[in-house]
């Protein structure tokens, strides 16, 4: 309504304000994604260095058990976010509303698992009545919750950034399905190591897919999980940012 789009564009307005005094306050300004560093070169003639925001060996990598790399054979959905940052609650709300109840249709044995801390009560009031939704919330271990996932989705339909759950998801091995908003900035190919649907319906028809074929469940997995190892290893990015700090 009027007063939500209100409401946001204040807080838009405040945070822009908030960037243009920190980044010509700054002597180098860092940005996570080219598209965020043309955002504030355009927004406010600032140059940024592009140092992308990496998966971590010791919280992830270190932790993995030869069994994630195996087929998971339950009917399981995730996402996972912090709900306290509105485009997660924009995107679980899109998927709720306009995906979930296709996937349901394709595969009706279907789990959905909503993983994350930040608004409880008011996404587990979103998630009950929903047949076939789990509120899971808050969890002690992340790479576990992912591992118990066959398909991990990234349905943002706002928002800006690096999408650093895209890249959990790839790590532990699970293919994603996203909106074009949820993998920006990221060197996915679409269909190749991860599906890219802004459709609703075809949104639903990836997930139904990896949800039921093994070969492409597998073959996502892997190649998802390269990119990870490709471009979001900390140790290069590292010391890059050790050349601009000296």
């Amino acid at each position: 309504n009027s007063i939500q789009r209100s409401t946001r564009l204040l807080r838009l307005l405040h945070s822009a304000r908030i960037e243009r005094r920190g980044l010509y306050d700054a002597d180098i300004s860092i940005a996570v994604t080219p598209e965020d560093a043309d955002c504030a070169c355009r927004a406010f003639g600032i140059q940024s260095i592009v140092i992308p925001t990496c998966v971590s060996d010791f919280a992830v990598f270190s932790r993995l058990r030869p069994e994630y790399s195996s087929l998971v054979k339950r009917k399981t959905v995730l996402f996972l976010g912090f709900y306290g940052h509105y485009p997660n609650v924009d995107g679980l709300k899109w998927y709720l509303d306009n995906v979930h109840a296709v996937v349901r249709k394709k595969v009706p044995d279907v789990e959905f698992l909503v993983v994350g801390s930040g608004a409880n009560d008011m996404i587990k009031a979103l998630c009950e009545g929903t047949p076939n939704v789990k509120f899971v919330g808050q969890v002690e271990d992340i790479v576990e919750s992912i591992a118990e996932a066959r398909v991990c989705v990234a349905p943002l339909v706002s928002g800006a950034g690096i999408r650093g759950k895209v890249n959990q998801y790839s790590a532990v091995g699970r293919p994603t399905v996203s909106t074009s908003i949820g993998v920006c900035g990221l060197p996915y190919k679409n269909n190749e190591d991860i599906f890219i649907r802004d459709n609703p319906d075809e949104f639903a028809d990836c997930v139904a897919r990896l949800l039921l074929d093994d070969k492409l469940w597998q073959n996502m997995a892997n190649r998802a999980r390269s990119v990870v190892r490709t471009h979001f290893m900390w140790e290069p990015v590292v010391r890059e940012l050790e050349r601009h700090y000296v």
